[in-house]
């Protein structure tokens, strides 16, 4: 193992050892920490009510689309006054349904401008940092260089815990010399996931399958099982989004003598829910 495969594997070490210290120290604020959030949510996350819910347009108009996006046409407009059902979310998007049986989407923005049965607002906002820091779901796409080659990927991931997470990787590339593609698990450790610039680190392996272009020589297609370790960083945006960038060493368990080693980068654009 080289020297740049131990370091990556010390600082993992190190981190899970930085969380723990964190943990032990601190278990009160944490305690304290979690009946606030728990408070927040129950008066902010109104969708964990039964629904439907009912509520009042008392804004000049809202817009329903035919659809969960911008993109989607506008067909109807619910005017001041108006009595609507808030139906389901999906997203940062809820379906309702108005009082002359017009179903369509309206953006949480608009939504958030009603008032409940109770004649208070509905307690409904966009995603923040908070709602980054205490995700359950991510995903995104990444591209970047694996091994000389160009790498194109979508990843999936469950948090555990704000710290730990397990995580998915799907993997295309495209060489001179070869093209293929991957799949690996890993599990990924963010050390000070209230950072908004925060590193992460990752152990892992999966199966990497080699389709050569060999023209002059009949060349096999291989399959390999690999091992990884990676250590990279998010960067928050804004709302459901942001920036990931990563760099990972492969160690590819050939059947040949000496097994291969990839170096791989990659950086790309994330969503969380």
């Amino acid at each position: 193992m080289d020297r740049l495969n131990k370091l990556l594997y010390l600082m993992l070490i190190a981190s899970a050892t930085i969380t723990s210290a964190q943990a032990q120290q601190a278990p009160a604020q944490e305690e304290e920490k979690g009946f606030v959030d728990s408070a927040v949510n129950e008066v902010g996350d109104w969708f964990k009510s039964p629904l439907p819910v009912k509520a009042t347009v008392v804004e000049p108009f809202i817009e329903l689309r035919v659809g969960p996006g911008r993109g989607y046409a506008i067909f109807y407009i619910a005017e001041r006054g108006e009595q609507i059902d808030v139906l389901k979310e999906r997203t940062d998007w809820y379906k309702v349904r108005t009082a002359k049986g017009k179903e369509g989407w309206v953006f949480a923005n608009e939504l958030a401008k009603t008032l409940g049965a109770d004649n208070q607002p509905l307690g409904i906002s966009l995603p923040d940092f908070d709602d980054y820091t205490h995700r359950t779901w991510e995903g995104g796409m990444m591209f970047g260089d694996f091994g000389g080659t160009n790498v194109a990927s979508i990843y999936g991931s469950y948090h555990f815990t704000r710290n730990l997470s397990a995580e998915l990787d799907v993997a295309q590339f495209f060489g001179n010399f070869s093209n293929g593609r991957y799949i690996t698990a890993n599990l990924v450790h963010q050390p000070f996931p209230e950072w908004r610039l925060s590193p992460f680190f990752a152990l892992g392996g999966g199966i990497v399958e080699t389709e050569p272009k060999a023209t002059l020589v009949q060349a096999e297609d291989r399959s390999d099982n690999m091992l990884d370790v990676g250590v990279g960083v998010r960067y928050y945006l804004t709302r459901r989004f942001l920036v990931r960038a990563q760099f990972k060493k492969y160690v590819v368990l050939t059947s040949r003598d000496a097994h291969e080693k990839i170096d791989e980068w990659k950086i790309g654009f994330s969503a969380f829910y």
